[in-house]
């Protein structure tokens, strides 16, 4: 389900809102003064005698505003489907030609087809699956497509999978609608033997009819990605208008902090840097790393970097690797972590040969890195068992000698490990 091909009005963007209130919808003006003629008409029908001039009459005009009322309720579901609060114009569904009308009698022509051809006995069958399968029909058919790719049971199938547990929704609310409507038309309801019944009935079901067009344009908004409904207005393009704006405002900040930067130092510059990621507690972490890459100092982005991968080794890991990955490479070696705490999480994941190399240099540094830190024992051991997996064992020696320094019991085991690995080299 893509694009219509012809739009029927210009839909302004104050017309459109992520917000689709369904009951509230009944009461605008233009569905009030719907709603109103739907229960004159539908009063006016039910009141006449069958058989009679005047239930001919009424018959023809009540037919009329039916057809027209159902190419209004496809407009009214498609424009809610694309994410448009208010309903569309009357006068200009009135004014299309809709071919969508008439591939919905052909569906219907089908339908009954398939029902006379069945034997009686088993015609609750037929029945049943169309009931079933007429959300499908009626939702492909309102976006335009053609009758035999409404009726394809490839289409429908995918319509269905798309729509998921919301498909039941919308097809107990229109098949509740139609048998409803069914009970109406033969005259099954007790209410319809009086005249009050007749008008509260009217009344009921047109503003039930309007509800479900309005109802169902909502389900399919809802599931308008799976569907593949390009919208006039959504939460997603919300979500991007408001994040365009963000990072207007973030990169005017980076440059006014970039400009600091040069003439006041990195202390001051990364000050307020940290000001600026704190403002909205690193939500715009991603964003201010990406937008540094923009400036030729990349001080502030190695720092910004390290932070971004400590935040990140938390719920993405193998995200956090491919950043670490993009710094060393981009500062040909040159890139530090600020903790000590960062250095050691990483030196647990580092899972390839340039990770490792990369990790085992800071570690063999860890001590001018981060003085008197108390995690310098379990570094210069971790060091010594990557060097052994670089097959470094010259210099995994020397990591033992550091850890044997920082007062490693020769019975700890790991290092243990690593010593008798050693003796085979």
């Amino acid at each position: 389900m893509g694009d219509r091909p012809e739009q029927r009005a210009a839909v302004s963007m104050s017309q459109t809102h992520h917000s689709l209130p369904v009951f509230q919808f009944l009461f605008r003006r233009q569905i009030v003064w719907l709603w109103i003629a739907g229960s004159i008409l539908t009063w006016i029908q039910m009141e006449q005698v069958a058989g009679s001039i005047g239930a001919l009459l009424a018959g023809g005009v009540f037919l009329l505003f039916l057809l027209s009322t159902l190419g209004y309720g496809l407009d009214i579901i498609e424009s809610t489907a694309r994410g448009v609060a208010e309903p569309p114009r009357f006068r200009e569904s009135l004014r299309a030609n809709d071919i969508r009308l008439w591939r919905l009698g052909g569906a219907l022509c089908v339908g009954l087809a398939i029902l006379d051809l069945t034997p009686e006995t088993y015609r609750d069958v037929p029945f049943l699956v169309m009931l079933a399968l007429s959300p499908a029909v009626v939702s492909a058919t309102t976006f335009h497509e053609p009758l035999t790719s409404s009726l394809s049971p490839i289409r429908i199938w995918q319509f269905i999978s798309s729509m998921g547990l919301t498909y039941w929704s919308l097809r107990i609310m229109t098949n509740s609608v139609l048998l409803l409507s069914l009970f109406v038309a033969e005259g099954r309801l007790q209410i319809l033997s009086t005249t009050a019944g007749h008008v509260f009935v009217s009344v009921f079901m047109s503003g039930l009819v309007l509800l479900m067009f309005r109802a169902t344009g909502a389900l399919l908004h809802a599931r308008r990605s799976e569907l593949g409904i390009r919208t006039l207005f959504s939460e997603e393009q919300s979500t991007n208008s408001d994040r365009q704006a963000r990072v207007g405002e973030l990169r005017d900040s980076l440059m006014t902090i970039n400009k600091a930067l040069r003439s006041e130092g990195f202390e001051r510059a990364w000050s307020s840097l940290e000001r600026l990621l704190k403002q909205r507690a690193y939500k715009d972490e991603p964003e201010i790393y990406d937008l540094l890459k923009e400036f030729s100092d990349r001080r502030l982005l190695q720092r910004v970097g390290s932070g971004y991968i400590a935040h990140l080794l938390e719920t993405d890991p193998a995200r956090a690797l491919s950043i670490f990955d993009e710094r060393w490479q981009e500062s040909s070696g040159g890139f530090r972590v600020h903790s000590g705490a960062l250095l050691l999480s990483l030196s647990a994941i580092a899972d390839t040969h340039p990770r490792k190399t990369a990790i085992f240099q800071m570690l063999s540094e860890f001590d001018q890195l981060f003085p008197a830190h108390p995690g310098r024992l379990e570094a210069a051991i971790r060091a010594a068992e990557i060097a052994i997996d670089l097959g470094r064992y010259d210099e995994a020696r020397a990591q033992c000698t550091v850890a044997y320094r920082y007062g490693a019991d020769r019975s700890l085991n790991r290092l243990v490990r690593v010593e008798d690995l050693l003796r085979t080299q």
